[in-house]
């Protein structure tokens, strides 16, 4: 039914000092009935739905009338105050009072108030005040400092461009929203009874009124806070363009590590990793850690990274609001120092940074200088990118901004208004995002949440909080100072609350959480980083339910110290406070009540239906027949199974409509539960998944390379490794990728993906639309770069392993004999392996005496000629030994399934019980011969092999086995995760462990051409899996038989050469068999030119490993990685050293080969350059390894 607006002139006699004929003017619909005096220029409204009327009291002489108009159903008023101006009244749909005002855009002003403040009755209301959260002040209240008048301030300004009047049985009421807020405020006031309103204030835009304002009044008969909240929600999501916080993690998949975690800011000793460490194994599985660059010592580089392992989220704090006047001149500062990323350094930059008032001086607090942002672009780029160098961060916590007001600069190279200072603040924050960073802030301000994720202070109500007796030395409410750069006092001291906090700030019955009514769902809110939920240790109870009752987040700071010395009490509010964040962190707050009219119990409800009760009374509740204990909270969740069956509402058995039991994927009893089917976009195609293209010793033309063909037969990543590398990741070359963190069974048919789990239906995920863009950011998200690297020497110098030299007779002569030839045959030292049977038996980690009678001798003297030391190992033991009796009675060895027996496996040295990885006892056992090894003897590190995933499975055409109680993949994983800890490792056999700091050794390869046309394609696939830090097989081919026996008539000795030639421009080099005794000396120059080939590329090498610790890349790179949808897919034969040589040896008999250099210009190590775009034919002598240059 269309509502009907009438305009009603109403002529009445009314008694004033002088008796005057005054004309009320009336707008009205259903709802309401807006009445005009235009004699007293004062405004009424009437709520006809309950009879409430909301009057205006008069400002004598303040404003007058001039005319009053009818247009189109509005009022149209001329009015004069400190100048003219127009109002244009109006009813909206929704029964807005709008009013919009005008005067000449040039009308000089500096601040005018208009419309009056609508009046309060009386006692029986509270004022909706929107700072931070949100208070509920009760308007005879007289203590509350009332706030300035400047909206996005966090002393005592709004938050969000809205205030309200609600009834104190939170039925009606009513707001006003500022439309046009820059330039604006809602001002509170004291009438003369003393009760408390508020008013619109207008401030001058470059000192005139420059463009319309807007203000609408909504009038509830209903619905309280929580109406008055979703009324602003509906308006400002869509007027700034906000969007949920999942729809944020999509663009920022890192978010999800932060969501329902406390918000952490470490200090001093807090910034070791082992504090994190401990952190996680005390239970507080998820976290945000944040840290201040004033504030030595900084992390150790790499923190991040090594966070990040930890399943942590990641940040920086950041500064971009605060000039120096120190910087009005240029000053030495160390950018290489300590203090290197210091806030507020811009040496020189001061004048031309700052903010201007018209006079020329700047704005300032006690802190600092206020910078302009319009003119901090190139300086917030700058601190950044030298930042994340070092500490690849997810995201960054920026202070101030948000905070501190909005400013007019007057400067001449940057001048804004107050609307454009918030552009360029958003501006620079989405730089930020566009560098892959989500953004948290200082308070919520309205304009920013769109670049918002997170936001700090928004549970501090902090109108209470400055200025206060927190402030007072030598009293317990004093909170601390910053004077210990390291540990400020502020920061992980505690304090006792002062009345007045616990009066207005913490107190129940006047908090209320209008900002997560509005913004739940689309950011995350905390404490002040000085308020934090530690900080006042007899209330942290309350903090903990206040950030339940609300879903925001748990702020700490600490030190060592300070999580010692509260460990259980944090670890106790993770496990409250955070278990039920997770469950609620993305869902709107669809309501919120108080369920005893002291706010001592009260309710909040989400959308996903879940909602909570809690009790801040120090007696139980019974809350409609359960209790709520006193200090405590009752949550009304839906039941597990009711998730359960959402999660899985998309089975195989739906897909496929057949029972589960019947969807197995090989002849054992293997079956998984769901299914999925990636259709194929045009011209894509897949790599990853594994390193080798199938186990050693499978004929050559049964091999499939990738990118993998349209019609690929199953593989199953839970049995099968093909005796190397393998992740459960696929990536393509249109910028898709496959991820799971457990294993699945994938094959191709048509072209079309179709994936296997018995964990979740796995889908693919768009990120760009290329191999790099896929790569990455799957890499980012789900293996990101440690920040560290195996030892430089295995980069730059060649590795000798003793394997095909010594086989199974490793002793310590002939070991001694073989690095002294290496020495004299002009070779460089590096990295020396003992391989198989250096000890007594398997399982036994001492040096064999008889074979080695001096082992620490030997050690000292092959240090004391260059080399580092490692020995090879297994996790198997010999049935027969101690080590066996004693690892089968504390239950660390792998069993038969079903069965209490161990299992008796067989590999390729025969016959042998295993050590199960996955126990604990097993790990310290098996870590504790390692150290007793470097300790006793100085060994440097360790070869780590085995743990093929078909050791552990029957069915397996390599090792037929028993089915045993391990999954072979988690043992790989376990076994790579303790070659971490040692800076020289080795690892053949690896499952995930993407970018972690070991080396990745290829399987061993025959001594064939074929063997050698896979050691490109295999290094590349490593890459594409994510492990940057490989090893090719030994040069020549690790295989003992090749190399026994040898009739030197018939030898080839170009394949070795070649071989030698392939690895040369490789991360890694290692030797087995002896170059001097397979070849002559001309082959045998060629080889050793190869080996110094690789030293002399070492620091280029190094450096690339380097960068892959920082960005995650791989150092061996696939052509379509660096220059996609060129004609690379399946480039197998040459590959790209980071993104500048492109290296292209010979791998198959001859002395010419074709290369395909990509676009640009190309120099070869010859000196030559070459047009790119083509492909050229190159002569390819013996002696000539092929590598070109990118120079343009």
């Amino acid at each position: 039914m269309m509502r009907k607006f009438i305009l009603i002139f109403v002529v009445c006699m009314v008694v004033f000092p002088v008796t005057l004929l005054a004309k009320v003017w009336e707008l009205r619909d259903s709802r309401l009935s807006v009445a005009f005096d235009d004699r007293t220029a004062l405004f009424s409204v009437k709520d006809l739905r309950n009879g409430k009327q909301w009057i205006q009291k008069t400002e004598a002489g303040k404003v007058k009338v001039k005319r009053v108009k009818q247009e189109n159903g509005s009022l149209h008023l001329y009015l004069e105050a400190a100048f003219p101006f127009e109002a244009f009244v109006s009813l909206s749909a929704d029964s807005g009072v709008q009013f919009e005002l005008k005067a000449k855009g040039k009308t000089p002003m500096t601040e005018f108030d208009y419309p009056p403040a609508f009046t309060t009755e009386n006692k029986d209301y509270y004022l909706l005040y929107t700072d931070g959260e949100g208070l509920l002040l009760p308007v005879d209240d007289t203590r509350y400092p009332l706030g300035n008048g400047i909206t996005y301030f966090c002393g005592g300004g709004l938050s969000m461009a809205w205030m309200g009047i609600v009834d104190k049985q939170f039925r009606s009421g009513y707001m006003a929203i500022l439309e046009t807020p820059y330039d604006a405020a809602l001002r509170t006031i004291r009438q003369e009874d003393g009760l408390v309103t508020f008013k619109p204030v207008w401030l001058s835009s470059i000192e005139t009124f420059s463009y319309n304002r807007r203000i609408t009044y909504h009038f509830f008969d209903q619905g309280g806070y929580v109406a008055q909240c979703k009324k602003y929600r509906d308006y400002i999501w869509k007027k700034n363009g906000v969007v949920t916080l999942k729809e944020k993690q999509r663009r920022f998949p890192a978010i999800e590590k932060m969501v329902g975690a406390p918000h952490v800011y470490v200090w001093e000793t807090g910034r070791d990793i082992s504090m994190a460490r401990d952190m996680k194994e005390s239970g507080v599985d998820k976290a945000l850690f944040l840290w201040d660059a004033n504030h030595r010592p900084y992390p150790v580089v790499g923190y991040d990274t090594k966070l990040k392992e930890l399943g942590y989220a990641t940040g920086g704090y950041e500064l971009f609001s605060d000039l120096h006047k120190r910087d009005t001149t240029y000053n030495d500062f160390d950018w290489n120092g300590s203090d290197r990323f210091r806030h507020a350094v811009y040496p020189g930059l001061f004048n031309r940074l700052a903010a201007r008032k018209k006079d020329g001086t700047t704005y300032s607090n006690k802190f600092a200088t206020y910078a302009c942002p319009a003119a901090m672009a190139e300086q917030v780029e700058r601190k950044v990118s030298r930042k994340l160098k070092d500490y690849p961060h997810e995201c960054y916590f920026v202070d101030v901004y948000q905070a501190n007001g909005l400013y007019e600069c007057y400067s001449k190279e940057h001048p804004v208004t107050r609307e454009g200072y918030a552009n360029a603040l958003n501006r620079n924050l989405k730089y930020l995002e566009d560098q892959g960073l989500y953004v948290g802030g200082e308070w919520g301000a309205d304009f920013a949440v769109p670049h918002s994720v997170y936001v700090h202070g928004m549970m501090t109500l902090q109108r209470t909080w400055f200025d206060s007796e927190i402030e007072k030395k030598g009293t317990i409410y004093y909170y601390g100072s910053w004077k210990n750069n390291s540990c400020p006092s502020i920061m992980v001291g505690t304090r006792t609350a002062t009345p007045t906090y616990l009066k207005y700030s913490i107190n129940e019955a006047t908090r209320v959480p209008l900002y997560e009514l509005v913004y739940h769902d689309a950011v995350v809110t905390s404490w002040r980083w000085e308020d934090g939920n530690q900080h006042y240790p007899e209330i942290w109870w309350k903090k903990d339910l206040f950030n339940m009752l609300y879903g925001s987040a748990p702020l700490w700071n600490l030190n060592r110290n300070r999580w010692d010395e509260f460990k259980e009490t944090f670890r106790e509010s993770y496990e409250n406070v955070c278990s039920w964040l997770q469950k609620i962190a993305y869902d709107e707050l669809v309501s919120h009540s108080f369920v005893t009219s002291d706010g001592k119990i009260q309710r909040s409800e989400f959308s996903s239906g879940q909602s909570i009760v809690v009790n801040f009374s120090d007696s139980d509740y019974d809350y409609e027949g359960q209790t709520v204990k006193s200090r405590s909270y009752l949550i009304n969740a839906q039941s597990d199974k009711q998730v359960f069956t959402i999660l899985h509402s998309k089975t195989m058995s739906d897909i496929l409509n057949v029972p589960v039991s019947r969807v197995t994927l090989d002849k054992k009893v293997h079956s998984y539960e769901y299914m999925s089917r990636i259709p194929s976009l045009e011209g894509e195609v897949w790599y990853g998944a594994y390193t080798a293209k199938a186990y050693c010793n499978t004929p050559f033309n049964e091999l499939q390379f990738q990118p993998y063909p349209s019609e690929f037969a199953l593989k199953d990543l839970a049995r099968d490794n093909n005796g190397n590398q393998a992740a459960p990741l696929l990536v393509s070359n249109r910028g898709r990728y496959v991820w799971s963190d457990e294993p699945f069974a994938f094959e191709l048919k048509q072209g079309d993906l179709l994936l296997y789990s018995g964990h979740e239906e796995i889908t693919s995920v768009q990120v760009g639309g290329s191999l790099r863009d896929a790569y990455v950011a799957a890499m980012r998200k789900h293996f990101p770069p440690t920040g560290r690297t195996p030892d430089m020497l295995m980069f730059k110098m060649p590795q000798y392993n003793t394997w095909i030299e010594l086989g199974r007779n490793q002793n310590q002569k002939d070991i001694l004999k073989y690095a002294a030839d290496i020495i004299d045959n002009g070779f460089p030292t590096g990295v020396f392996m003992v391989d198989d049977q250096w000890a007594k038996d398997y399982g036994c980690f001492e040096f064999d005496p008889v074979k080695f009678p001096d082992p620490k001798a030997m050690v000292d003297e092959l240090h004391g000629k260059g080399f580092k030391i490692m020995l090879w190992l297994t996790p198997f033991i010999s049935p027969d030994g101690e080590e066996f009796k004693e690892m089968l009675s504390k239950g660390g060895l792998v069993l038969e399934k079903g069965s209490r027996s161990p299992v008796i496996i067989k590999w390729w040295n025969g016959y042998s019980a295993c050590l199960d990885l996955t126990k604990e006892v097993a790990m310290n056992w098996l870590r504790g011969k390692l150290k007793k090894l470097q300790d006793n003897y100085g060994i440097d590190g360790f070869k780590f092999d085995a743990v093929d995933f078909d050791f552990y499975v029957e069915g397996s055409t390599v090792f037929p086995n028993k089915e045993s109680n391990a999954m072979g993949y988690e043992q790989s994983e376990i076994y790579t995760q303790l070659g971490t800890e040692f800076a020289f490792s080795e690892m053949r056999a690896s499952w995930k462990n993407g970018n972690q700091p070991v080396a990745q050794r290829l399987q061993d390869k025959g001594y064939s051409w074929n063997e050698l046309k896979l050691l490109i394609p295999d290094m590349i696939s490593a890459g594409l899996i994510g492990h940057p830090y490989t090893c090719p097989d030994m040069i020549g081919g690790g295989l003992l038989s090749t190399f026994e026996d040898i009739d030197y008539g018939t030898f080839d000795q170009t394949l070795m050469i070649r071989s030698a030639q392939n690895q040369a421009l490789m991360p890694m080099m290692q030797f087995s068999v002896a170059p001097w005794r397979v070849l002559d000396r001309k082959h045998l120059d060629i080889c050793r030119a190869a080996a110094l080939l690789h030293s002399r590329m070492g620091d280029y090498i190094y450096g690339l490993a380097q960068e892959a610790a920082r960005n995650g890349e791989p150092i061996v790179r696939h052509m379509e990685y660096v220059f996609p949808h060129e004609g690379f897919l399946s480039c197998n034969d040459q590959y790209m050293l980071g993104d500048k040589y492109l290296v292209a040896p010979m791998i198959e008999k001859g002395t010419t080969r074709t290369v395909a250099l990509p676009k640009g210009k190309w120099k070869d190590e010859q000196g030559k350059v070459y047009k790119g775009g083509r492909t050229v034919w190159i002569e390819v002598p013996l002696g000539r390894l092929p590598y070109f240059e990118h120079i343009k």
